[in-house]
């Protein structure tokens, strides 16, 4: 019924769309799972057991149905690198090995359909040797997957990381553990091709099964969070772009840093004028001449009296647009230069306002620290202030309060 309906649901925001390929996996998945257990219920009744499709009947279905979780997975972690070809090439040993199975059978059984004759099939040797190929072939492909699904995880995090901030960040990072309900699906199955015991196998069998139908359930239900991740997704935001917009020609020459001098400023617009007056799209001006003029625009960004870096829901692209910059300069640019990328120079510029009212005495609570610097909660702000720190926060406010009576 959920693979009904999973093929028949009408997307209907634009952003949704690109939603379909991971539910159509997921429906084909599900139609794979429903068939196969079906099946298997069917010769359990009749007494039969199961023995006779774990041959290669199930380790056939088993092998499709990890194809499509796989894209599926992969789809919903925005991965570019399985292209479309790779997809179609995938499965095609299988479906070989599949249909030489099937020519098989029919030349032995001469259109005599049965279970018996069936059975009588699977002792000779085209069966043992396909069985045993298609063994293989699924263990090999079963080790691709896992490193597919192990790479596009680390790029999905690494592409949340460069573009969201605080909770969306944390909340966006967390898809990939979508992966441990696929590796539980996998376990399971692969124990219920080996078990010899009608119960154990019915109880493998029904623990598969409800493994995909929680894990498409759990997928269905991350649609909103597909959508949220996509902008960080639509372009490499990992290496440096050198063609500067329109509002960092002006602001390169105007947002500078406090520290600069008046000279120093007059020759930053010379520069800028020049460089426009030149042509080439300003392309000539490498961020500004050099990424010390970017470095400038940062700096007078997160200066400023009203501290933006505090705001909650910053992504790369509103704080590129808030400093006058495109935000792959700005992703390029702290990959780059601060080797960090966009959540973590985030976190960074507000564990320091954590220590700047720490240090002031405010004899606020940490709970009312972690609000005020922009972080959603006290265990939040914690583990992120060890990380950049080394020491608590806590800890910190101890060693602050001795210096003071040291000073004092």
């Amino acid at each position: 019924m959920i693979s009904i309906f999973l093929f028949v649901i009408h997307i209907k925001q634009e952003k949704e769309r690109s939603f379909v390929k991971v539910r159509r996996y997921l429906a084909y998945s599900l139609l794979i799972d429903s068939i196969t257990y079906f099946i298997s219920a069917v010769f359990i009744s009749m007494g039969v057991g199961c023995f006779i499709l774990k041959k290669f009947i199930v380790p056939a279905a088993f092998y499709f149905q990890m194809y499509l979780m796989t894209f599926a997975l992969i789809e919903l972690m925005f991965s570019q690198d399985v292209t479309e070809r790779k997809k179609q090439l995938m499965p095609l040993p299988v479906l070989i090995l599949s249909v030489l199975y099937l020519v098989g059978y029919i030349a032995y059984s001469g259109n005599n359909f049965s279970i018996v004759s069936y059975t009588a099939f699977l002792e000779t040797t085209v069966a043992h040797t396909l069985s045993t190929i298609l063994a293989y072939v699924i263990a090999a492909e079963m080790i691709f997957c896992m490193f597919w699904l192990v790479k596009t995880s680390v790029g999905y995090k690494k592409g949340v990381g460069n573009y969201f901030s605080g909770s969306q960040a944390i909340g966006g990072s967390r898809l990939p553990y979508i992966i441990h309900g696929f590796i539980a699906y996998v376990f399971f199955q692969v124990l219920g091709n080996f078990a010899s015991n009608r119960t154990v196998d019915v109880i493998l069998i029904s623990l598969a099964t409800l493994t995909v139908f929680v894990l498409t359930l759990i997928i269905l239900n991350k649609k909103t969070t597909y959508v949220e991740m996509s902008p960080a997704f639509e372009e490499d935001l990992n290496e440096f772009d050198d063609t500067p917009s329109e509002e960092m020609i002006e602001k390169a020459a105007c947002q500078l840093t406090p520290e600069i001098t008046d000279a120093e400023k007059a020759e930053n617009q010379d520069i800028v004028n020049v460089s426009a007056d030149e042509g080439n799209d300003g392309k000539d001006l490498q961020i500004s001449i050099d990424k010390c003029r970017i470095e400038n625009l940062i700096h007078a960004w997160a200066v400023r009296p009203e501290k933006p870096y505090l705001a909650e829901g910053l992504t790369l692209a509103k704080v590129a647009d808030e400093i006058g910059i495109n935000p792959r300069s700005l992703s390029g640019f702290l990959n780059d230069i601060y080797e960090m990328n966009f959540n973590a120079w985030i976190n960074n510029l507000r564990i320091e306002e954590v220590k700047r009212l720490i240090d002031a005495g405010t004899g606020k609570s940490m709970t009312d620290l972690a609000v005020m610097a922009g972080f959603t909660d006290l265990s939040a702000m914690s583990r992120i202030f060890k990380r950049i720190t080394g020491i608590t926060p806590s800890m910190y406010r101890s060693d602050s309060q001795k210096d003071t009576r040291i000073q004092a």
